[in-house]
């Protein structure tokens, strides 16, 4: 099965594009890391990661179901807590593995952006500068 296009497997290293549109996955990892879940608390807690809107539920299902199937997270049913049996989500040391690959794309289009965004804020900074020193005062030479 071929993962998502932000992430591939290449030669026994993951090689991750750290895609905004991408970020649900690595914000899941990352609850994980800090305690196994179940998908609703999961559901819950997605949008402080991502800053988005909160994600389908069936969505989220469906990116855990092929998180598990790529050994990136584990389940196993939960029936500790009132009601029917719940999933209750794990992250491997393969989730662990990728999500270190992650924070190293993340700090790499960080770092792009940033270069980026200095570039331009300079050249267009620069450029109203010069406008604005070849411009005649308002009322100069009246």
């Amino acid at each position: 099965m071929r993962g998502p296009r932000s992430r591939r497997h290449h030669r026994g290293r993951w090689r991750v594009l750290a895609r905004v549109e991408r970020f649900a996955e690595p914000a899941l990892l990352l609850l994980l890391r800090e305690h196994p879940a179940h998908g609703y608390d999961l559901l819950e807690r997605l949008p402080e990661l991502t800053g988005e809107a909160r994600i389908e539920m069936g969505n989220l299902y469906r990116l855990l179901r092929g998180l598990e199937e790529e050994g990136l997270v584990s389940s196993e049913w939960d029936d500790s807590s009132p009601g029917p049996a719940k999933r209750r989500y794990a992250i491997t040391p393969a989730g662990e593995q990728l999500l270190g690959h992650w924070a190293e794309g993340v700090a790499l289009t960080t770092l792009g952006l940033c270069v980026t965004a200095g570039t331009l804020i300079g050249q267009v900074l620069g450029t109203r500068s010069r406008v604005r020193a070849a411009r005649p005062e308002d009322g100069a030479g009246r």
